[in-house]
C-alpha cells in the first residue's frame, strides 16, 4: 500500500512584477549638487565659476582686492566632497528597497539624497582650510576662511532633482 502524493504549483510573480515596476518609474531621475541654476555673485560672475576657481585656483583679475595675484588650488571638491559622498551613498540602498516595495518615488529618493549630499558639500566649504589664506587676505577679509569671503557661494549651493541627460 503506497502514498502518493500530487502536488501541482502555480508561478505567481505579480509582486516582482510590481516591485520592477516601482523600481523601473521614475528612475531615470538623478540629483545634481552644487551650482546648478545659473546664479550670478554681486559682482556678476556665475557662481559655479568661483565654485571652480577656489577649486582649481586662479589668477586675481582687476575687480578683486589685489589684481594680479594668485589663489591657490582649494580642492574642496575632489578631495572633500566626492570621497565624503562616496562613503555616503551606500547609506542609501534601503531607499531603494523602499521604492521597490511601492511606499517611495524615485523623485522622493532623489530629493533626500540630494538635500543629504547638498548639506555636507556646505559643511565641507564651512570647514575648509588648506591652503590658509594669505596674511594680507587675512586682514583684509577679517578671517583666515578660505572658501568664505562674503558666504555668497556656500549659501547657493543648490540641489535639483531633473530627468537623466536633461539641458540644465
Amino acid at each position: 500500500m503506497g502514498i502518493t502524493t500530487k502536488v501541482k504549483l502555480k508561478k505567481d510573480d505579480r509582486v516582482w512584477k510590481q516591485m520592477a515596476k516601482n523600481l523601473s518609474k521614475g528612475g531615470d531621475k538623478i540629483s545634481n549638487i552644487g551650482w546648478v541654476e545659473p546664479t550670478m555673485h554681486p559682482s556678476g560672475v556665475p557662481v559655479a565659476q568661483i565654485a571652480k576657481w577656489n577649486e582649481e585656483g586662479h589668477i586675481n583679475g582687476m575687480g578683486s582686492a589685489i589684481p594680479g595675484s594668485y589663489t591657490p588650488p582649494r580642492p574642496y571638491m575632489r578631495l572633500g566632497f566626492l570621497p565624503r559622498a562616496k562613503l555616503l551613498l551606500p547609506s542609501f540602498t534601503s531607499l531603494a528597497h523602499q521604492v521597490a516595495m511601492g511606499s517611495r518615488t524615485w523623485t522622493d529618493v532623489n530629493n533626500q539624497v540630494g538635500v543629504t549630499l547638498k548639506n555636507e558639500l556646505q559643511e565641507i566649504i564651512e570647514a575648509w582650510s588648506s591652503p590658509a589664506n594669505s596674511p594680507v587676505t587675512v586682514r583684509l577679509k577679517g578671517k583666515n576662511d578660505p572658501l568664505i569671503d562674503t558666504g555668497f557661494m556656500l549659501d547657493t549651493v543648490q540641489n535639483k532633482v531633473t530627468r537623466r541627460g536633461a539641458q540644465q
